[in-house]
């Protein structure tokens, strides 16, 4: 995990709120966040803001059983970054999410709270799922999603390394890839 960063979590959680257009989203409170399966009997809990999807990934990745999903779409709630604070001790964290500015941010703001490891969309992933031709499955970002990409480097500073080069290339490019796309889902 890196060191937490007060102003880091203010950062993103404020980008959210000056950007909430659908891609950057904070719901409401009351708007329950889906966890599927006990997370305190996890060994191995992902996060993820595309519970649909998440789950074909997970089947694949050889986690430690008995494996717990958490799901919220957008900025986590507070009460989602206690859940995991009180597992962090005892159980895996992993995030699955696309490669795109608004779950770079999510995973980013996840890690001022716990151990947690990009599993998302990534160079790696693609090639596990046999993607080859970048440009077949990349969309172009909303103008939020762009002007964020150069915030990256400071709110996220290893996003690079998570994404790996070619999917951060594509990143930089204005484009995104979603694990929709990758996962066919």
């Amino acid at each position: 995990m890196c060191v937490r960063s007060d102003r880091r979590i203010q950062l993103i959680e404020s980008w959210f709120q000056a950007h909430e257009d659908g891609e950057f989203a904070i719901l409401p409170a009351e708007h329950a966040t889906a966890i599927l399966s006990d997370p305190e009997a996890a060994r191995t809990l992902v996060y993820t803001t595309k519970a649909e999807c998440a789950a074909r990934l997970a089947g694949s990745c050889g986690f430690a059983e008995p494996v717990s999903m958490v799901s919220r779409y957008g900025l986590p709630s507070a009460s989602d970054a206690a859940l995991l604070e009180s597992l962090a001790d005892r159980t895996a964290c992993v995030f699955f999410g696309d490669a795109d500015p608004p779950d770079i941010l999510v995973f980013a703001w996840l890690e001022q709270h716990v151990p947690i490891q990009w599993r998302g969309v990534s160079d790696a992933v693609l090639l596990q799922f046999g993607h080859r031709d970048l440009k077949a499955i990349s969309i172009p970002m909303s103008a939020a999603e762009k002007d964020t990409v150069p915030l990256l480097n400071d709110l996220c500073p290893d996003f690079r390394k998570l994404l790996g080069p070619q999917c951060a290339a594509i990143l930089e490019r204005g484009f995104k890839v979603e694990l929709e796309a990758v996962l066919q889902c």
